[in-house]
């Protein structure tokens, strides 16, 4: 061997050594021939571990068929070939590669073995992972803003219209009050339909500061014990003229435990269930049911009727701000949708839950679950 040809080995050789990639070689017979320190450290394997023993010496199970089809790929080629895929390490682990191969051949064309360069791709996989990742959240964040967007603009549409009709009342009747010769009867009928007007569109106005209060945890709470039976029965009480026309049926349980809570609020959360039953219940049917017990210790109120139920698809929804449902059977009942999310916030402040199921064969049953009050001596 010439001086200069050793000259050329010995810096083919430090090249492959300082290389930052792993390089492996096999001979004819598919023996590894070079195995750099960048090898050493990708596999865990020492070059004298490694050289001498099959090509396939980092090639897990199922990989290998893929890799007798690559090598076969790269024999027949005239340029180097890559292939993406994994690599076992010494313990155990596999590892992400892309390994770019070539057939060796002498000067006179024989095939005298390969050569590869294999790089760990695990980094660039996961950054392209994280990145599809990234996207797919995007999307899906995109979708939910838009599908928030459009149940908030049917939100402002509901409640434009619900302000308009007591709004509308308010301005006839004033006018009529204003232009025409009436009768003290016409006149207090007319103020009567005024101010009652005038209430449900402080009610709706409020429902909606109240839920932008709870939703901020500004909404001041005054707990104490709290009889539940007693607190359904006053709030029947004060709504007998929205109840009529419909037969409401108590079942209390005598020996339920107070709990500790807020009694307007909490008689809050009972107006609504209540006044849902009655608007999406037909007059006559079914009576509405109310029953407290104990559900695993817990203090619970359900609210039965036999009215529109609600789809399976949405009784989640239905506790979501804008997330009334707009079906054509629900055409001329009045209500904002915001009733059911102050309730479950009320409740949530109460480290309650509330949920609906199917009642049978129509309707739903509303389930208010709540802490028992801690007894103290």
């Amino acid at each position: 061997m010439s001086e200069r040809s050793a000259r050329d080995l010995a810096l083919l050789a430090a090249i492959i050594a300082a290389a930052g990639d792993a390089i492996t070689s096999t001979d004819r017979d598919g023996r590894i021939t070079t195995w750099n320190p960048a090898a050493e450290r990708l596999f865990g394997i020492a070059t004298a571990d490694a050289v001498g023993h099959p090509g396939g010496l980092t090639v897990p199970g199922e990989y290998v068929a893929e890799w007798i089809r690559f090598l076969n790929q790269v024999r027949m080629a005239s340029t180097p070939r890559t292939l993406h895929t994994k690599r076992g390490r010494q313990d155990g682990t596999l590892v992400d590669v892309a390994i770019v191969a070539a057939t060796l051949r002498d000067p006179n064309g024989a095939v005298i073995g390969d050569v590869s360069i294999v790089r760990d791709t695990s980094e660039q996989k996961r950054a392209a992972l994280a990145t599809t990742e990234l996207v797919h959240q995007l999307q899906a964040a995109n979708h939910a803003l838009a599908q928030l967007n459009a149940t908030k603009s049917e939100f402002v549409a509901t409640i434009s219209h619900e302000f308009r009709t007591p709004l509308t009342s308010i301005q006839g009747f004033s006018e009529l009050l204003d232009s025409a010769e009436l009768t003290p009867d016409e006149v207090r009928t007319f103020a009567r339909a005024i101010n009652q007007n005038a209430l449900r569109l402080g009610r709706m106005i409020g429902n909606v500061l109240d839920l932008e209060s709870l939703e901020a945890g500004h909404q001041q709470i005054s707990r104490a014990p709290l009889s539940l039976n007693q607190l359904v029965v006053r709030v029947l009480d004060v709504m007998q003229a929205l109840t009529a026309g419909h037969r409401i049926v108590t079942r209390f349980d005598p020996a339920l435990p107070d709990i500790h809570g807020d009694a307007d609020l909490m008689e809050r959360v009972v107006i609504n269930l209540v006044s849902n039953a009655v608007k999406y219940s037909p007059a006559g049917s079914s009576p509405i049911m109310l029953t407290t017990g104990l559900r695993h210790g817990d203090v619970e109120l359900t609210v039965a009727d036999a009215g529109l139920g609600v789809p399976a698809e949405h009784r989640e929804t239905i506790f979501a701000r804008y997330g009334r449902i707009a079906r054509p059977e629900q055409v001329g009942i009045e209500g904002t949708g915001l009733g059911l999310p102050i309730a479950r916030h009320i409740l949530e402040i109460h480290n309650g839950r509330i949920w609906v199921e199917a009642n049978s064969p129509t309707g739903s049953i509303f389930h208010v679950v709540l802490p028992a009050a801690v007894a103290t001596t």
